[in-house]
């Protein structure tokens, strides 16, 4: 694209459905195909730009991706997590993989817990993947995180780039005392964030087909008027939860736009 940076370069690799995404799939098994595919493709491509004279002398990948550190150690390049989230998030991983599963597994909506170098949490300000409630279909969550510590105990200087900065979480940066983080953000376009770019104003990272056919009915409502509802790309609630809900929303009698995947059900 004429938009890259000079230097810059994008290259696909597979990870197993060249044809598209398929939204009806196990995603369990979307994630084994990921690594085994992606695993060997990354490889092919680490091992292409080296013979033609480009070598790679550093990998940096992110969550839910350990694998791409894995095949860096296997190739013996340098790696780097670069953890998109908070800081306070992975401080909350961090505890959990380090003594500290069974007191998090075990908070219930009554209770609260306090982690070093975060503030006193209840259940609702954990992520669901900890809590007995978690959905099956969320099941790979934990494990999958998981390896991106077992990575980075096998390295002798450890080192994370984290999407925060300093000035708003500092003490949490300190908090894991095994792994150096370090505070890179805010990752956000720079449209919103020193406006020296004007047209990068999108991440762009949408999982499936979006639609614009929704924009003019909003614009014709009022700020701050519309009832904004989602559960995510593969959430499956249960057909009387959604009755439930819709009954909630038209009793509100408010304007509401409510995102609803397709569902093979």
């Amino acid at each position: 694209s004429d938009s890259l940076p000079e230097k810059l370069s994008i290259v696909a690799f597979s990870d197993g459905y060249d044809h598209g995404w398929n939204p009806n799939v196990d995603f369990g098994r979307y994630m084994t195909s990921a690594v085994t595919r992606g695993s060997q493709t990354l490889k092919e491509l680490i091992m292409a730009q080296s013979n033609e004279g480009h070598p790679i002398t550093h990998v940096v990948y992110t969550i839910l991706m350990s694998w791409v550190g894995q095949v860096a150690r296997q190739l013996q390049i340098p790696s780097t997590l670069l953890w998109i989230q908070p800081a306070a998030v992975f401080q909350l991983y961090y505890c959990f993989f380090n003594g500290c599963a069974e007191i998090i597994g075990d908070i219930s909506s009554s209770k609260t817990i306090k982690l070093p170098g975060l503030p006193t949490l209840a259940s609702r300000d954990l992520p669901s993947f900890f809590l007995a409630s978690n959905p099956d279909v969320y099941s790979f969550a934990l494990p999958t995180i998981n390896k991106h510590f077992e990575l980075l105990q096998e390295e002798e200087t450890p080192k994370v780039l984290v999407n925060t900065f300093d000035a708003l979480e500092s003490e949490t940066l300190m908090a894991a005392v095994k792994l150096k983080l370090v505070a890179v953000g805010p990752l956000i376009p720079s449209a919103f964030l020193d406006g020296r770019d004007s047209s990068d104003s999108s991440f762009g990272g949408d999982l499936l087909q979006e639609t614009k056919d929704c924009v003019e009915w909003l614009n014709s409502k009022n700020d701050a008027s519309v009832v904004y509802v989602a559960f995510g790309s593969f959430a499956d609630v249960p057909l009387k939860q959604l009755e439930e809900i819709a009954q909630g929303l038209l009793q509100s009698k408010k304007p509401f736009l409510w995102v609803i995947r397709k569902s093979p059900k």
